[in-house]
């Protein structure tokens, strides 16, 4: 009996303590393998560790450069703000296209987003009323957007990705896993 009773007992913590560590469906990964979460210092670390690795340049704060290849000759240049501070939590990220980007370049950036995040949960589809082409990913707690704008208010052409966190953010975000010689491992890389 005491065999048996210590058995589930063992069990039972085994169970309580895998709980603690495989639940984790507040961390969610996004552009670049940041964390909706991440504190400031947390963001900061991994955004030195992409530019160190060569993924991101020109970082300054919460602001990079960001490439995405379009085919073998064909690049899009992208302004990111990552909505991070001091007192607050990783919640946004946002990226602008530095050049108008014409329609077949709208058409590649789509489909590698469908290559890489899967079919969006909302049609690809425009917006006749505000001249706005958008494709939409809803998974869990985050909402990814590609925003084609066609006209702004300056009358240039527009092109923004954005990446936002809309379920609940808890406070603890465990440390990156990194590779040999500090090179990171990102897996969601366009």
């Amino acid at each position: 009996m005491k065999k048996t009773w210590n058995f589930y007992f063992n069990l039972a913590q085994i169970l309580l303590l895998s709980s603690f560590v495989s639940c984790n469906n507040y961390k969610e990964k996004t552009f670049l393998d940041f964390e909706f979460g991440m504190t400031y210092n947390e963001y900061i670390n991994h955004a030195r560790s992409l530019q160190k690795s060569g993924f991101i340049s020109n970082l300054n704060g919460t602001d990079f450069d960001y490439t995405i290849k379009l085919s073998e000759n064909e690049f899009v240049f992208f302004r990111v703000h990552a909505y991070v501070y001091s007192n607050s939590r990783l919640s946004m990220i946002s990226a602008d296209s530095k050049y108008d980007l014409n329609d077949k370049e709208k058409e590649q950036l789509y489909k590698i987003f469908v290559a890489n995040r899967g079919q969006t949960t909302e049609p690809y589809r425009k917006s006749y009323s505000e001249n706005i082409w958008r494709a939409i990913w809803d998974y869990r707690n985050t909402d990814t957007r590609i925003v084609f704008v066609d006209k702004d208010e300056d009358g240039e052409w527009e092109t923004s990705i954005n990446y936002m966190a809309t379920g609940n953010l808890r406070d603890r975000i465990d440390r990156k896993d990194k590779k040999e010689n500090g090179i990171i491992d990102v897996k969601n890389k366009y």
